[in-house]
């Protein structure tokens, strides 16, 4: 079952990625991409705290036997909802980042070559 849940998220992140790279283009420094993705973890995180928080209370209910149960759970499961999508952009990021490390270390043998061959 996970294995099949690891092929969707993939596919999820693939799909993430294409639109990501469509509406901001690639990353360009390392720098960006550190902020970008700082802030992708920062909103799973935000939604990790959420979870906790509502985990927290719906223990209080159980014990207490009260009603509200069923609030507690849906809240809880909205957020490991949202923490799920802002995990797949964390994942879409951390590719950007890869492939703009993969870029520089590319242009780095190029500028490499330029020298060697005295062009440049």
């Amino acid at each position: 079952m996970m294995g099949d849940l690891i092929k969707i998220v993939t596919k999820a992140t693939e799909i993430e990625l294409l639109n990501a790279q469509q509406e901001h283009g690639d990353l360009h420094s390392k720098n960006e991409g550190y902020g970008v993705l700082i802030e992708e973890i920062d909103e799973v995180m935000e939604q990790i705290r959420i979870i906790d928080r509502y985990a927290s209370s719906l223990l209080r209910v159980i014990r207490c036997d009260l009603r509200e149960l069923g609030s507690d759970l849906k809240s809880i499961k909205r957020a490991a909802q949202l923490a799920a999508c802002e995990s797949i952009q964390v994942a879409a990021v951390a590719q950007r980042f890869l492939d703009l490390i993969s870029t520089e270390k590319c242009n780095e043998g190029d500028a490499d070559d330029a020298v060697f061959t005295g062009h440049g």
